[in-house]
């Protein structure tokens, strides 16, 4: 997103009156896959049966005639997913046994989830080591040379199947939990596919719903599938490296990195600083999985996450090894810092830390509210839900200002890395208060 440092106070003031009724989503779907052929490859699909080309109607689409077609992409580790994608026949070479749709949870040839349309009519199928059950079926009116928009979603044993945006058929069956996306035609003497889009089912859990209740200005509940900022403001991240799948206290999704090279990166934002409404809060859960970082930097620690590289400095969070030359034993630490950087101004907790243990942490920056003692300001820091420590903005003379540094999780600018698990970050453009922060910490570890 493109900063922007200049609004009218009109546009303002209508900004702030529509955020008051738009509803936070429970849930945003993460992309897996996105095709529409017009770089005339069907980039990531393979052909099980029959043949597929990528042709021309309109726009480019993927074509078969052949007498049985199929062809599959993705991974067969994806679970809970929707497939959607443009299906539309010529002609059909048989009036008795014709067939074009969507394949789901594909295993192989023998094993997968049908969402087609079939002999007059709509019809939701499975194909079990060979053997083809239907689920469900209506009567539908298809008609030749016509797109028609078909959608699968497949979430945990439930099973739904959309024409054109009207849900037509569910159905509920756990035979495949997992499997890759596809297309089938039979029949067909030419069978047109276009714009497949395959899309993460997120379901927003207890704690989802009580992080969202707060309206973060960015939420991401990060797995090694899902970088989908939550909140509908567009921040998706990217990995750089493949950090792996592991799980928080409540059982739900989080990543590990390896300390080495692997981060998450948010492209830049002004939600993701302090100067767009003077406040910041920073809450995520943090799991080191050492404590001697191997790739650490300065007097011995490693930034886990922040926003910062030279000469656009904003905020911070750290962890230092055991052993450091600044006697700070485990140390876990939030900075605000002058854009020059330099000395930051910063709160931190000074716990025995056990490798492998889970820990809430938030840091707060706010320029707001100020009074005799925190004359500019002030940062804090909770572990767990309680305040540990709060510190004045002046002791450093930091004034915060508005970066241009991307967001890393795993990192904050490539000098030093965290070898850990990260889950459920949220950035919020106010204060939270201790009670908020503590009803988050019940929602995960209760």
């Amino acid at each position: 997103m493109v900063k922007k440092r200049k609004w009218s106070a009109l546009i303002m003031l209508v900004a702030m009156l529509a955020s008051l009724f738009v509803a936070m989503p429970s849930a945003m779907a993460a992309t897996l896959l996105s095709e529409d052929f017009e770089d005339s490859v069907a980039n990531g699909f393979s052909t099980e049966i029959g043949a597929f080309s990528v042709a021309t109607d309109g726009t480019k689409v993927y074509a078969t005639s052949s007498a049985t077609a199929r062809s599959y992409a993705g991974n067969s580790t994806w679970t809970n997913y929707s497939v959607q994608g443009k299906v539309k026949v010529t002609s059909w070479s048989s009036t008795t046994s014709y067939t074009a749709g969507l394949l789901g949870r594909y295993t192989d040839s023998s094993n997968y989830y049908l969402f087609v349309y079939e002999l007059g009519e709509l019809r939701l199928k499975k194909k079990a080591g060979g053997t083809i059950t239907t689920l469900a079926s209506k009567a539908y009116t298809f008609n030749l040379n016509t797109w028609y928009t078909f959608k699968a979603n497949m979430s945990g044993s439930s099973l739904a199947f959309y024409v054109n945006g009207v849900q037509e058929l569910t159905a509920t069956d756990s035979t495949f939990s997992s499997g890759k996306a596809g297309l089938i035609s039979i029949a067909g003497n030419e069978s047109h596919f276009d714009d497949i889009q395959v899309a993460d089912i997120v379901t927003a859990s207890s704690y989802d719903n009580a992080v969202l209740a707060d309206s973060p200005v960015g939420y991401w509940p990060i797995s090694t599938s899902v970088t989908t900022d939550q909140t509908g403001h567009g921040m998706t991240g990217t990995y750089t490296g493949s950090p792996t799948a592991t799980t928080l206290p409540n059982g739900e999704a989080a990543v590990a990195f390896n300390g080495v090279d692997q981060y998450m990166t948010i492209a830049d934002n002004d939600y993701l600083e302090v100067t767009r409404t003077g406040i910041i809060t920073i809450e995520a859960w943090m799991r080191p999985d050492v404590l001697e970082f191997p790739h650490a930097e300065s007097s011995g620690y490693v930034h886990w996450m922040g926003k910062g590289t030279s000469g656009q400095h904003s905020w911070v969070a750290r962890m230092y090894s055991y052993t450091n030359t600044e006697n700070r034993p485990n140390r876990i630490s939030g900075y605000s810092f002058n854009l020059s950087g330099g000395l930051g101004a910063g709160s931190y907790f000074q716990d025995t830390v056990t490798a492998g243990q889970w820990i809430h942490y938030t840091l707060v920056i706010n320029t707001v509210n100020t009074d005799a003692t925190y004359t500019t300001g002030y940062t804090k820091i909770f572990k767990n839900g309680v305040l540990r420590d709060q510190d004045k903005l002046s002791d450093y003379s930091i004034i915060p200002g508005n970066g241009t540094a991307p967001m890393r999780i795993g990192t904050r600018d490539l000098n030093s890395f965290f070898q850990g698990a990260v889950g459920k970050v949220a950035v919020y453009d106010y204060e939270l208060t201790p009670a908020q922060l503590t009803a988050h910490y019940n929602a995960m570890t209760q």
